[in-house]
């Protein structure tokens, strides 16, 4: 897939970080966890920044994904592409475009 093809996919406003918050939520539920457990299990260790994450107010942390997606028994490609579509256009530009700038420069 084209860069360009990706980003027509990628909306970034506060109402799509809602919607992975709640994506989170129901998973984090699902999997019969409190936030304070979630906090533990991906590192955290602070259930008030994952009331935030659920509450749209803060993004995951990317480095964490792959423990969120443990924790929360998810595809870690599947929670990833939620995570994605909230990030503002500026971080993910910067995420997306840097390994294609870095194998330019090489």
């Amino acid at each position: 897939m084209e860069i360009s093809e990706f980003l027509n996919c990628v909306e970034s406003n506060d109402e799509t970080r809602a919607e992975f918050g709640k994506y989170v939520k129901e998973a984090r539920r699902n999997v019969g966890l409190t936030q304070q457990q979630l906090a533990v299990r991906t590192g955290l260790n602070n259930p008030s920044f994952i009331a935030a994450i659920e509450a749209g107010k803060s993004r995951l942390p990317a480095e964490r994904l792959e423990f969120f997606a443990e924790a929360l028994e998810l595809e870690p490609r599947a929670l990833a592409w939620e995570a994605i579509k909230g990030w503002d256009m500026d971080v993910f530009m910067s995420v997306i475009t840097e390994p294609f700038r870095a194998r330019k420069q090489s």
